[in-house]
């Protein structure tokens, strides 16, 4: 999405106006329905508007990430969860099943003996407790199956905690380490971009016109080795978005 006028970043990001437009959304019909509440109007629970409210202030708060999008190294954050984000979640829609073949079986061997399994919905959030490090021990002694439930527990915490989110953090750590390459590819090039061109490559041309002397050669060998310095970190850019493109396909 293009936006115009002079000091103003070239455009917006997609997600970013969505982001602000779905936000000013829920603002303007949080406001809609305190509104008609205090009017006497049936129109919906006061908790309605307050979800809306918080909401719309959310997504709000959420856009102000876009300013720091030209203001690198700040960036950094934003372009890794953009880039980690959307891996995380096919990742996670891949091993959901398995999570809910374990909460499943704890639901149906030890919802009579402890309160964190006596539901679906608490069996989740036990076991999603669980794969963070949270009320093992707890667990332990709620359940009191002997052997049985310590090979439950041991073989979630081996799948999930060591394996699964295991995984996850070494996504989140590519895609840090990608922004960060990528952060300082903008800042080499912004950093040569300011220089003019003549100063960039007239003085070679300049002393091409005559011998080199020693001094030459050596601010000759300078500039070569920035040049290359640049390119490669362009080319390591490049393949990042090329292991990125064969993710996605």
């Amino acid at each position: 999405l293009e936006i115009g006028g002079a000091g103003m970043p070239p455009r917006m990001e997609a997600e970013f106006f969505w982001m602000m437009s779905l936000g000013n959304v829920a603002i303007v019909a949080a406001v809609a329905i305190s509104v008609g509440e205090y009017a006497g109007a049936p129109i919906a629970r006061r908790s309605v508007s307050q979800a809306m409210m918080g909401l719309g202030s959310m997504l709000s708060w959420s856009t102000m990430v876009q300013h720091f999008e030209y203001l690198p190294p700040y960036d950094a954050s934003w372009l890794a969860m953009r880039r980690g984000l959307p891996i995380v979640l096919r990742f996670i829609v891949g091993s959901f099943p398995v999570f809910m073949g374990f909460a499943c079986l704890g639901l149906s061997l030890y919802s009579e003996h402890s309160i964190k399994f006596n539901s679906l919905r608490n069996s989740l959030i036990t076991l999603f407790s669980l794969m963070n490090g949270d009320v093992l021990l707890e667990t332990t002694r709620d359940i009191e199956d002997g052997f049985l439930g310590d090979v439950y527990l041991v073989v979630f915490m081996c799948i999930f905690a060591f394996t699964i989110l295991s995984v996850f953090v070494s996504i989140i750590q590519d895609a840090y380490a990608s922004a960060k390459q990528q952060t300082a590819t903008k800042k080499s090039s912004s950093g040569m971009s300011n220089v003019p061109a003549d100063v960039q490559f007239g003085r070679a041309t300049k002393r091409s016109s005559g011998p080199l002397g020693k001094g030459d050669a050596e601010a000759l060998m300078t500039e070569l080795a920035e040049c290359m310095d640049v390119l490669s970190a362009q080319m390591r850019d490049c393949r990042d978005l090329q292991q990125q493109l064969c993710s996605l396909y």
